[in-house]
């Protein structure tokens, strides 16, 4: 049971840490490299591509729904499509 509570802190950990980098890039008004992300934290974390990467689409699914714009002010963003166009109304 330890292992498995461990693991779990863990990947929150790793979470944080990438929802950071991703936080101060979207602040900073900059593209994010997903690739290079990801490779970073594999040689960092010495896990597998495909952990990093299911990391990454758990956050990017927060990120689409509530991003806080500079006023404080929550706003949704709907998700993306397959064809890249906005869902929702309008």
């Amino acid at each position: 049971m330890d292992v498995i509570k461990s693991r779990r802190e863990e990947r929150i950990t790793r979470m944080g840490i990438i929802q950071a980098t991703l936080d101060k890039a979207f602040k900073d008004g900059l593209s994010v490299d997903y690739d290079f992300l990801i490779a970073q934290a594999c040689k960092d974390w010495g896990c597998t591509w495909r952990y990093v990467q299911d990391i990454i689409k758990i956050l990017r699914i927060s990120l689409a729904f509530t991003i806080e714009t500079n006023a404080g002010v929550k706003q949704i963003i709907p998700p993306e499509k397959k064809d890249g166009k906005k869902q929702g109304p309008g």
